[in-house]
């Protein structure tokens, strides 16, 4: 049995990575002038870091607990199901803490 997927396209991690997180984003912008989802844990929503996300007028920023568990097909299907009713397709989805 083969199986096929798709890999990350773009890590980034270490010092100072978090930054670079807007230009990193802007390149996929310009290439399909679409809505981003940052799936975020639920930890980061009244903390500086939330702040700090890159998230322009027209981007979805769905904080998510993530406490016990990584997060559960159920959570990621409706959140998918429900953006993809309400907009479509993201061209980058970005997830941002220890589960996401």
């Amino acid at each position: 049995m083969h199986k096929n997927f798709k890999g990350i396209e773009k890590t980034v991690f270490g010092r100072g990575s978090f930054n670079q997180l807007g230009d990193i984003l802007n390149e996929k912008r310009n290439d399909n002038d679409k809505f981003m989802l940052f799936i975020v844990d639920d930890y980061f929503k009244d903390k500086e870091l939330a702040t700090r996300i890159p998230a322009q007028t027209d981007d979805i920023v769905e904080f998510i607990d993530v406490d016990v568990y990584e997060p559960t097909t159920e959570q990621i299907d409706s959140i998918r199901d429900s953006v993809k009713s309400l907009k479509g397709i993201p061209p980058a989805v970005i997830g941002i803490g220890g589960g996401s």
